[in-house]
């Protein structure tokens, strides 16, 4: 499975914890990121690699990282090059992996709450 730079800046919004976040934090952490807000199909194609590679689990509507990739995400935050360079380090890391496609599950976001979600971090 390959992942591109916007794969990894939008699962770098995952948190290094086992904290599940809401699609509002998400969009939060990707601008802190990056200063740009996610597209909806940015973060559903994001997503769906993340699930289908093992990444990324759905506790209801909240997302988290699974306990198998938490050590790689806490060595990227350990690793040089400050905030700006989180995305690029996992996406170095996660395509050396080389992982293997483990599930066909993929993420469709509802349109009417992605559109709230933009709005209430806007509104901020």
């Amino acid at each position: 499975m390959k992942f591109t730079h916007t794969d990894a800046w939008i699962l770098m919004g995952l948190p290094s914890n086992k904290i599940s976040i809401s699609l509002l934090e998400l969009i939060e952490r990707c601008d802190a990121l990056n200063h740009t807000i996610p597209t909806k199909k940015e973060i559903e194609i994001a997503l769906t690699k993340g699930i289908q590679a093992g990444i990324v689990a759905q506790d209801g509507r909240n997302l988290r990282l699974t306990d198998e990739f938490l050590p790689m995400y806490e060595e990227v935050y350990k690793s040089k090059g400050g905030l700006f360079a989180l995305s690029e380090n996992l996406l170095k890391k996660l395509n050396k992996l080389n992982i293997n496609q483990r599930t066909n599950s993929s993420v469709n976001l509802n349109d009417k709450e992605f559109k709230i979600a933009i709005r209430e971090y806007t509104n901020h």
